[in-house]
């Protein structure tokens, strides 16, 4: 299993630092983590975890619990998986809190580290742990508030049970067991430091004395207007007296103040007299507490100026760096410039090489040999060089201007031939239609006269109760179209010859023969409706 010795060996090997300073920068981040949980806040370490307290508002209670997660970037950049089930919480669910800041962890809560030390430091955990976790090893790391553990790329972290004792929570079951602790950041002085302090007295570093040889008094300290104020009882000892500077610098500060301990007749008379022993003492413990603010201010100031100091220097160092980048970038454009002109160089040099050596080998054989040759035959044999390559090119030019001419021709021929096809078609199709325009309208004149003499027909055998035997002949005929018109009178008698009348058999036989006709014109019809229905096919 992964522990915390073995992470502090990998990152001080890595960093080629030394043990007790990768030690150090482990214990600074503990300190700061577990100062800033002892006062319900929360730190935010980039890139690594957020560590503090959650809050639960449940009606008018506030309950606040422990929490700790690895953030998502750590996660996804070493393929992790935080516990399932665990919701992303709000900002206004956990309580206030800040970044981790280096310069207040090396300053505030170590020896000698620096703030590029805890910062690079603390990335080299950082990374460290993520690979370790990705390889997928157990891990378990302690820390102040517990330990973080990693199982099959996994991590969680378990509090100690000290954790939730106070906050008043129930213990869990799967509390951390761990016995680390940060070193200590102050050690409690020794003989020299307290030397180099140069403190006098019978009783130094304590709070209240009692001599056997005198009375015995009760000193009380209290806090009064930002200072420690040491209260006594109102007892005198005449024998426990200070000196004549103690008494002038406090009479001096009481003046400056606007006060005065001694009495109107006497600051009248110019006269002064000892002061009684409490307000001597309360004295010099408002000095004292007064020393020791001047004293912390003065240690403040000179950790803003180290800060301020640190501050440049780094500013300095990235300054430098920068130019450092920017020399090193020009050196190799400088050197990449250098390398183009040297291939320049090659190649040209390769080119005239070669050229050189064309030359040398052009010159080398012996053909053609021109001077072997007498000057009239090579002049007769250039003229019929050329001739016959007039004669080739003016016969490929008369084939070329041919082959244009035949293929001018082939597309004229070819025009004709659809122009005379598209007028054939243009008046196959114009008699086409105009043959179907007859055919329709001698259907429609046929079924118009078939549809004139069925109807005369219905009109006829309509009004046939109401004529006389003698004229129903007439009227059938009529109807159908067969009794000649010529023959009939306008005026006069309505009585026929006997040739048009009725023959024997009635209006019977003319209805007979009447159906027998109609029967003939519809099948014509038929037909025509065939012929046209053909013809449109």
């Amino acid at each position: 299993m992964y522990r915390l010795p073995n992470l502090i060996d990998d990152v001080a090997k890595k960093a080629k630092m030394k043990r007790s300073q990768a030690v150090e920068i482990w214990d600074t981040f503990n300190r700061y983590v577990t100062h800033s949980f002892e006062q319900n806040r929360c730190v935010n370490v980039t890139n690594l975890c957020k560590v503090g307290w959650t809050i639960e508002r449940r009606g008018s209670g506030v309950t606040y619990r422990p929490h700790f997660q690895l953030l998502h970037p750590f996660l996804e950049a070493f393929a992790l998986e935080w516990r399932k089930g665990t919701r992303d919480l709000a900002e206004k669910d956990f309580a206030p809190g800040e970044e981790l800041n280096f310069s207040k962890a090396a300053i505030r809560f170590s020896n000698s580290l620096t703030k590029d030390q805890m910062f690079s430091g603390l990335k080299l955990f950082r990374n460290q742990l993520g690979e370790v976790m990705s390889t997928g090893q157990q891990v378990s790391v302690d820390m102040e508030l517990g330990q973080l553990i990693c199982r099959d790329r996994r991590p969680d972290f378990v509090f100690v049970a000290s954790v939730y004792k106070r906050s008043g929570l129930p213990i869990p079951s799967d509390v951390a067991d761990t016995e680390y602790k940060p070193s200590a950041t102050f050690a409690a002085p020794n003989a020299s430091d307290l030397a180099m302090l140069r403190l006098k007295g019978s009783a130094t570093g304590k709070m209240g004395n009692s001599s056997s040889d005198g009375p015995s008094t009760a000193d009380t300290y209290r806090r009064e207007g930002g200072a420690e104020v040491m209260s006594v009882l109102p007892e005198e000892d005449p024998g426990d007296t200070l000196g004549d500077d103690d008494i002038e610098r406090a009479a001096k500060q009481h003046s400056l103040a606007g006060r005065s301990d001694f009495g109107e007749g006497s600051m009248a008379s110019g006269t002064s007299q000892h002061p009684p022993l409490s307000h001597r003492k309360q004295e010099r413990a408002y000095q004292e507490a007064l020393d020791r603010h001047i004293s912390d201010m003065e240690g403040k100031a000179a950790e803003a100026i180290k800060e301020r100091e640190q501050w440049e220097s780094h500013l300095g160092r990235c300054i430098q760096q920068e130019r450092d980048d920017m020399q090193h970038k020009r050196q190799l454009s400088m050197q990449n410039q250098e390398f183009l002109r040297q291939q320049m160089d090659w190649n040209e040099r390769r080119r005239g090489a070669n050229r050189d050596s064309y030359m040398a080998a052009a010159g080398t054989h012996d053909f053609p040999k021109l001077a072997e040759i007498p000057g009239p035959e090579v002049k007769e044999r250039t003229t019929m060089t050329k001739q016959a390559l007039k004669h080739e090119l003016d016969k490929q030019v008369s084939t070329n201007t041919a082959m244009k001419r035949m293929q001018k021709e082939r597309e004229k021929a070819l025009e004709a031939r659809h122009l005379q096809q598209n007028a054939e078609e243009m008046v196959a199709l114009q008699q086409l239609e105009h043959h179907k325009k007859e055919l329709t309208k001698q259907a429609l004149r046929e079924a118009w006269g078939g549809a004139t003499r069925i109807k005369n027909l219905e009109r006829a055998i309509e009004n046939h109760s109401g004529v006389a035997p003698n004229q129903s002949h007439l009227v059938f005929a009529t109807a159908t179209g067969d009794v000649d018109r010529s023959g009939l009178r306008t005026s006069g008698s309505s009585v026929a010859p006997k040739s048009a009348r009725t023959p024997r058999g009635g209006a019977a036989r003319s209805l007979a023969l009447h159906r027998d006709e109609m029967l003939g014109k519809s099948s014509s019809l038929n037909r025509g409706g065939q012929l046209i229905s053909g013809i449109r096919v």
